[in-house]
Formats: structure tokens, sequence, C-alpha cells
């Protein structure tokens, strides 16, 4: 199944009030203040209840939830409600609506910054208007994403998928069942083992020294541990237990675990069937499973609450189905969540797993297809009484795909031998979505007659540096599909640690200077176009990425099309479809002046007027003829030009030669004349605006 994102940030603002902000929709952006619906009392009665009926859980399933349901299903709703608020809500609503309507799931991803939101048990989130709970449904994945400066790295596994499993059984704690779990997933894995797509080593030892000495045997892409964990709340900090030389309980902070761990990149996923590895405490990043995806570790599988057996082996067994079968990450997880109902009907243990990744999409690594198997000589063998399930074969493509389905391009000569060039695609190096602009004409420029028409709006100098209009032809390329985010350029500084960050001292830029000490944006605007960055360091951040500042040729035709439109969305102008001046005044302009009474004050303010960027992609109904977002207006984007004349024009302006770089779109303070496709105008290349940003092209390919 592909997916759409639905992200939405939780943060305190204080005391019981939160911003619950969308960051990321099909349906756009919202945000909401909200308050908490419980105390502190009331809340940790709710969670006491919540424990208590997890471990009651189990016998026949009744039509009416059992008291023990019940007090779950409350609580759901009531973070479903708190979570769903308002404007917030209808977002969800019509996205989901969207999703349905095109055969797509809507993937929740959680972006907690406040610890003790963090805590709770969102995989119990019941949505009233289907009657489910959104963690159950394939439809509606729930993940809890954890942002952070350092890029995922994707990668190519050759079957078989290699899992290392380990049990650690301390003589002096709770014995485990160790050998009915180890058989239970040998079982579930045999079919796998057998078809060659999964190889699962169990570990001899049990100390860390064993797990040490086994990493260096890999590579592994799966840790799989068994036995016993907690969470110190006095340090604030989760661990796990392994043995020591004499077999008896030696405990490891997640800290050390992390350490032990995080060095090993193909190592893509860390199930930990112990309790409370996913139980955090005053800090976000407290948890087992947290810290170790801070480590560098995309997907910790954990469980906030004790587990039983019979639910942890069922949840592995599944999980381990669907992942080898190449599904994503989170709908793997919604499967094995299933499972535990379908083995024990009126269990709630399918709440206790959490997923905590820094995977953007879903997708961990993408199996090869495997070396097919040597005809035999002999004649085959009888077949087993209960044949491995027979499997679609993976298609033979010069590249891999991620969980939309969209190829992963880690160089421009993956497409020089293929008949047709995909239409998306997505760029390993800085994973942005980018868009083809197939090969052919297009018209560039205006018309000396309709540039003179818009004379009083702007300086007829501006306009009459748009023309002549003329046809050109340009090759097959690639556009990113949104401008660069603030989050994504943290990727940038943080693989360039001597680079210099977005700063300034205008009282419009100050929103989005970033934090010297921690190297990272504020986190009001980390998906908004970033910002303050000169020419010089928007071509530093491309040739990092692998790629180029569009040219002002690929810049318009990928805004306008071969059409010769006005606007990215069409010819006729619609405010509610872009990010300008009208939608900041609440309408269109009736004349200049009305513009310049309504953006002197916001210029001349002595303390930050507010925040006046959008997140990227917000406003979908303005795409582009190629799907390109933001195109106009939200940000001015730099290209790869200088402002000259074009060839054959007539046109003068004391800023033409070498020495000023062409900026194109317009920006949230800018009128609609602006906004139009063909519209030019510059900035010195050491000029960090608070109104450009940039997006990038491919080089030739």
């Amino acid at each position: 199944m592909q997916y759409e994102d639905f992200e939405i940030s939780l943060e305190m603002i204080e005391g019981n009030s939160y911003r619950v902000a969308v960051l990321r929709s099909p349906a756009g952006e919202a945000q909401e203040t909200v308050v908490f619906p419980f105390d502190t009392i009331a809340l940790q009665l709710h969670l006491t209840q919540i424990e208590n009926a997890l471990l009651k859980s189990g016998g026949g399933r009744r039509r009416t939830p059992s008291p023990n349901e019940q007090a779950v299903l409350n609580f759901g709703k009531a973070l479903f409600d708190f979570l769903m608020h308002g404007e917030v809500g209808r977002r969800y609503e019509v996205s989901y609506d969207r999703c349905q309507q095109a055969g797509k799931g809507l993937r929740l991803k959680l972006r907690i910054q406040d610890a003790h939101l963090a805590a709770l048990p969102w995989e119990f989130l019941y949505d009233q208007r289907f009657d489910h709970y959104l963690a159950l449904s394939q439809r509606t994945p729930l993940l809890r994403y954890l942002e952070l400066p350092r890029p995922l790295r994707p990668l190519l596994v050759k079957p078989p998928l290699r899992i290392l499993a380990m049990v650690a059984n301390p003589t002096n704690l709770t014995p485990l069942n160790v050998a009915v779990e180890k058989q239970r997933i040998e079982q579930a894995l045999a079919g796998l083992q057998a078809d060659g797509l999964v190889e699962l080593t169990w570990l001899a030892g049990q100390s860390w020294r064993d797990v040490q000495r086994a990493m260096r045997q890999g590579p592994w892409h799966i840790f799989h541990f068994i036995g016993h964990g907690s969470f110190d709340k006095l340090q604030d900090e989760g661990y796990l237990i392994f043995a020591d030389h004499k077999g008896e309980a030696q405990r490891m902070s997640a800290t050390s675990l992390a350490r032990l761990l995080g060095d090993h990149d193909a190592l893509r996923v860390v199930l930990l069937n112990a309790c409370e590895g996913g139980q955090g405490g005053e800090n976000i990043f407290s948890s087992t499973a947290a810290t170790l995806v801070r480590s560098g570790i995309p997907c910790v599988l954990a469980m906030q609450y004790a587990v039983t057996d019979a639910a942890a082996i069922e949840f592995s067994r599944t999980f381990y189905e669907a992942l080898a079968d190449g599904l994503p990450t989170d709908t793997a997880i919604s499967d094995a969540r299933k499972s535990i109902i379908f083995n024990q009907p009126d269990s709630l243990e399918w709440g206790t797993p959490v997923i905590f990744t820094h995977s953007p999409d879903g997708a961990l690594f993408t199996l090869a297809p495997a070396a097919p198997s040597p005809v035999p000589s002999e004649p085959a063998p009888a077949k087993p009484e209960h044949p491995p399930v027979a499997r679609t074969p993976r298609l033979k493509l010069p590249w891999r795909l991620n969980a939309r389905g969209l190829p992963l391009i880690e160089s421009w000569e993956q497409l020089h031998q293929v008949e047709e060039l995909p239409a998306r695609i997505v760029w390993v190096k800085d994973q942005k979505e980018m868009a083809l602009i197939p090969a052919g004409p297009f018209i560039m420029g205006t018309s000396e007659v309709e540039a003179r028409k818009l004379e009083g709006w702007l300086k007829l100098d501006y306009l009459l540096a748009e023309t002549p209009q003329r046809q050109i032809t340009l090759a097959d390329y690639y556009l990113d599909v949104t401008p660069v985010t603030h989050a994504e350029y943290a990727r940038f500084i943080a693989a360039n640690p001597d680079h210099p960050l977005p700063t300034g001292t205008y009282p419009l830029s100050l929103p989005h200077v970033w934090d010297a000490k921690r190297r990272q944006p504020p986190d009001g605007v980390r998906h908004h176009p970033v910002v303050l960055v000169t020419w010089h360091q928007a071509v530093a951040y491309a040739r990092w990425a692998g790629k180029g500042l569009p040219s002002e040729e690929q810049w318009e035709k990928g805004a306008r099309g071969p059409d010769g439109r006005l606007y990215p969305w069409g010819s006729d102008w619609d405010w509610r479809r872009c990010n300008s001046a009208e939608r900041h005044h609440g309408g269109d302009f009736n004349k200049v002046q009305e513009w310049w009474d309504w953006w002197n004050p916001i210029n001349d303010a002595k303390e930050t007027p507010g925040v006046f960027t959008t997140a990227v992609g917000a406003y979908p109904a303005g795409a582009s003829p190629y799907g390109l977002l933001d195109m106009g207006g939200n940000v001015w984007e730099w290209c790869d030009a200088w402002f000259d004349a074009y060839p054959g024009s007539a046109a003068s302006h004391g800023d033409f030669g070498r020495k000023m770089r062409v900026v194109r779109g317009g920006s949230w303070y800018n009128l609609r004349n602006c906004v139009r496709c063909a519209y030019r105008s510059r900035y010195t290349p050491d000029n960090g605006g608070s109104n450009v940003g940039f997006r990038c092209a491919s080089t030739a390919f």
C-alpha cells in the first residue's frame, strides 16, 4: 500500500496548554491550541487502568467491550479528541477521505516535543467516526517519529535478511521460557529461511561482550533481544539486563547499549522483546528505544508495558513475515498487531508494542532479487507437507523503490539506460522528492504589450526585463517538488559542521534564526522553506546533494509548463492558491497604496511581527503542471543565473550585468504580479534575505 503522511507536532506552551500543529498532510497545514483533558491525578488513574486492563485482557471475544477494554477505549477517544481538535481534526478527515478515494493509506507521524506527552500510549488512539483504533488498521499506521540532524542512508540488501537474535536469561532473575520462544520464532521464519529470504542466527552467549563480538562478524540487518528490561526513574533512562560471566544479571543502560549497536550502518531494526523498552521519563530520548534511534538505528520496536510471552512471540512472527515480504515497517507492524488479536481474541496487548523511527517513509531497506537457484541434476525432492507461500516476484529495476513505489536514485548514471524516465524520484543524498520536467519546448517570458499593461503595479524596467517572449526547448531534467526546508538544510549542516548557520538581526528574520549552540532551526519553522541563506550557501548545499540550482529556463518551465500560463496553476488569479501578500491581507488589493499601507507596519516593526512563511506544500491547489509546489509565493528562489537582459531584448536596467543573481517566484509579502511565472527579480549573491530560499535541479544525465 502507498501512503500519504499526516504529520503532527505536539509541544507544550504553558501549564496544561499545548500547540497541536499539522506540519504536512494531503489537506494542508493547520494548528490549534488545546488544553490537555486530564490533570496529573486523573491521568495517572487512567494509565493505571490501562496497565491493569492489559494484564487482565484475555478470554472470549465479546460483542460489547469488556470493562477492561472500555477503560482503554475511553482513554483512546480522549486522546483522539485532544489531538484532532478543531481545524486539525478537519484536516485529518479531509486527508483520510482523499486517501480512501485514491486507494492509499494515511500514515500518522507523531513528532512529540514534550516528554510527558511522549510517555502516553498513543497507540490506543480511537476514531469514533469509524469505530476503530488507528494503529490496528493498515490504512492508518501510527509511528513516533524522532527528528534528527543525521540523514538516513538507504540500504540495498541482497537476501537473506540477516537476523541476530539473543536471549539473556540470568540465573538470579525470573526465568524465561526460552525454549518455547525460540521454537516459535524458528517455526515462524522457517518458510522464509527455506526461500532464502531470511537467515536467523542465535547468539550462544548472554553478555554484552558476546554481542560486541558478534557484531564484528556482521553485517546484521536486525537485532532481536529477548530478556528483561525496565526504566530507571532516578536516572531517567531505560536499560536492558544481560548476564555476566557467572550467568547473573548485569544491567546495561540505554546509552551504553546505543554505543554498542550504533556504529553498524547495516543494522536497520532493533526489536526489544523486553518489558518497558519503550517507556520514557523526563526526556523524550530517555527510553531505551528512543536512545537507540538517536544513536543512528533507523527503527526500534519496543514494549511500553509488560508483555506476555504469547503476545510478544505472535507479534515477532508476523512482523518478520511482513518485513521479508517487502512491506514498509509501519504496515508490517499493523499486521503484527492484528495477529495478537487473532491469536488472543480479547487481548489488548496489541497496543503494547511501540515503533520509534527516523525513517521518513517507513522503508528501511530494499530487498534485491535473490539469485536464481541452480537447476538440480537429481530429481526434485518431494514437496513438504506445508510448502512455502508463493510470493510475487520482484521487478528487476536499476534502482530500489521506497514505500510509495518511487525510485531511489543515488547517481544520475542510474537513469542513463532506462527507456522511460520515471515521473517522480527520490534523490537519496538529501532525501528530496523530485519531478521530471520532460524534454520539449515551452514559452518563456512576456510580450512587451502584456508587460506594459502592468505598469503602475510594478516598475516598467522590471517588467521589460521579462521581454521578449520566445519559445525555448529544454532536454529532460528533474526539479525538487518543494523548496529545501530548515529541517532538510539541517542534514547538510550536520554533514558540514563548519558551514555558517542561517542568521540575521532584522525583526522579520528572527523567527528563522538558528540556535548556534544546537545548530538547529527553531521548531516552529522546521518545515518552512529555509531562508537567510546566500546564493553561495545555496550552491554549497546543491553541490553537497549532488545537484545544482536551476537555470532561469529550468525554473520557469517547471513553474508554467508548455502552455504559457501566467501562474503555476493556470492563467486565472486566485489568492487562495499560494502564500502571497493577498493571503495575509485576506483578499486582493485594489491599488498599490493599499499594499504599502499593509506592508509598511510589518517592515518597520521594531520587534518580530510574526512568521509569515508557511510549511512547504501547504497549497496543493497551487501546483504547477508537473506537480511542483510553492512555485508561486512563500519565498523567492535562487537561480543559477545573473540578472541580465534576455537575448534580443531592448530592455535596460541599472542592475543588469554580473552583479546580481536572479530570484524567482515571489514571496509571502509580494503582490500577485510578482507571483507570475515569468517575473524576474534579483538579489546580491551575498544577501541572505528573510524571504529568499531555493530548490535544486538535477545535473545533466
